[in-house]
């Protein structure tokens, strides 16, 4: 997936996936996908540790890689102390997973399967109390809240 290739969906389709970030924060990000960014070191090593995990081929420039720009962008903007999060863990893989989600890549998406075989202690929802199961569902840590 190269930036040329990247097609915004709409943000409806965004939440169809799942999506939990707000409209705001979603078209703010897209905007800024446009800039010219390249991610640091280690976002970049970030993001290639759950893509592997989850059988996410990368683009050969991971730092221009669409999915790993987004993920950057998220991580950085997203403000996790909004009301609005409150009842929402974001970690590194919700931010990496909201990223594919937001560019409608939907064969990375039914590859979190893989991804949760990977990283069992992770959960298919982003709320504190519920534990669901769901393909396309959130993901949050399991464990201590």
């Amino acid at each position: 997936m190269n930036m040329e290739s990247v097609k915004n969906s709409g943000y409806k389709e965004y939440q169809a996936l799942g999506g939990i970030i707000n409209e705001k924060d979603y078209a703010s990000a897209l905007a800024k996908m446009k800039e010219n960014r390249t991610v640091d070191e280690v976002r970049t090593d970030e993001a290639k540790v759950m893509a592997r995990a989850a059988g996410v081929e990368l683009g050969a420039e991971v730092a221009r890689d669409p999915r790993v720009v987004l993920y950057d962008i998220l991580q950085s903007d997203v403000n996790t102390s909004d009301p609005e999060y409150r009842d929402i863990r974001l970690s590194d893989q919700n931010f990496f997973a909201e990223a594919l989600r937001m560019l409608g890549d939907k064969e990375s998406l039914l590859n979190l399967r893989k991804f949760i075989d990977a990283h069992p202690y992770i959960s298919f929802d982003n709320k504190k109390d519920k534990r669901e199961d769901n393909t396309y569902g959130r993901i949050i840590h399991r464990g201590s809240r």
